[in-house]
């Protein structure tokens, strides 16, 4: 009975990407400009390079510098193939899902952000504005409605129309 059990306590453990893998992930962010903020998630995290993150769910990079357009970059996730070793245990299934230790996040994200000026420089050329110019309008010509129909309108909306005296 001591051996059923153990077997059965060694076959959830060792099936479990949870123990492989873990439930976080380091990730490197790549391409962040010197001095650049960083936000993952929406939560600071300075200057960092690589960020230790929680599997099972995609998360979102944010770079922000003076004088440049913020960088954004997601955190996609995938299969973790360790999970496939949960084929002969479906409880294993059920803490890999629950813990997100069956994703893998990806091991490196390039952020890019344009730091290129954002005014004019002097001497260099524009992109043309469109003129907008008014076109005149003409005049639509009315038609009045149907002798049935003038009977339940209100003749002020009608100026013109014979037969709507009333």
């Amino acid at each position: 009975m001591r051996i059923l059990i153990g077997a059965a306590v060694a076959m959830v453990v060792v099936g479990c990407g949870t123990i492989f893998s873990g439930t976080t992930q380091q990730v490197n962010l790549i391409g962040i400009p010197q001095g650049a903020r960083v936000t993952v998630d929406g939560a600071d995290v300075g200057q960092q390079r690589q960020v230790k993150l929680k599997r099972g769910r995609i998360h979102a990079v944010v770079t922000e510098q003076s004088g440049c357009r913020d960088g954004f970059a997601p955190i996609e996730q995938n299969f973790n193939g360790i999970s496939v070793f949960n084929l002969l245990c479906p409880l294993c299934w059920l803490i890999d899902v629950a813990t997100g230790a069956v994703w893998d996040l990806d091991d490196q994200v390039i952020v890019h952000q344009d730091c290129r000026p954002m005014t004019p420089v002097p001497g260099q050329a524009l992109m043309p504005v469109p003129v907008l110019v008014p076109v005149p309008m003409t005049p639509v010509s009315r038609q009045c409605p149907e002798p049935a129909v003038m009977a339940r309108l209100d003749p002020s909306l009608f100026p013109g129309c014979p037969g709507l005296a009333r």
